[in-house]
This record gives C-alpha cells, structure tokens and sequence, in this order.
C-alpha cells in the first residue's frame, strides 16, 4: 500500500470511529482511531497536525469512557505537537489548553 492508500486508509477508520462514537460504541471508536493514529504517524510522521487530532480524537474518546489520566496524556501530546505549528494564542492552542484545566 503506497503513502496514498494509507492516507485514505487511515481517514476511513477515522471516519467509521466517529461512527461508533456517535453511536456510543467507544471501544470500537477507540480501536478505529488507534489505527488511525498508528498509519498517520508512518504515513505524516509522529509530529505532524493529522497525529495531534487523532491523539484529540483519542482523548474525547477515552473522556467519554471514564478513563480521565489517559484523556489528560492524550490532549498533552496533542498540545505538545500544535505548539509546533501555531502560537499559544491560536485557537488550535487554546482550546486544548482550556480542555486541560477543566
């Protein structure tokens, strides 16, 4: 499977993890944005903005589940990453920020 392929493959699951996340099904959301995240790390490398949403999208889920200190690791390394690319002042920033002192 070429970067391409991987790409789509990996905005599928996204795509079917929100359906279970809609649905209420979080363990199945959990796993298809795992995946995700595990082909957007290969395919956009471990820093890029594709993996600081997976690992937001990880973090709303496992909110969601009850599992809070893993939700807090999640939005820290999402946060870590958009500092990257935005200021602290960027909406990308602040609201990850705000998300973590709530």
């Amino acid at each position: 499977m070429d970067c391409g392929e991987q790409e789509h493959g990996a905005e599928f699951l996204t795509n079917l993890a929100y359906i279970y996340y809609d649905i209420g099904n979080y363990d199945n959301a959990y796993q298809f944005f795992q995946r995700a995240l595990e082909i957007d790390e290969r395919v956009s490398g471990p820093n890029s903005i594709t993996v600081s949403s997976d690992y937001y999208n990880l973090a709303d889920v496992s909110y969601n589940m009850y599992q809070f200190s893993k939700s807090l690791s999640y939005l820290r390394k999402a946060l870590t990453i958009r500092k990257k690319y935005y200021s602290s002042d960027d909406i990308e920033v602040v609201v990850l920020i705000k998300l973590l002192c709530l």
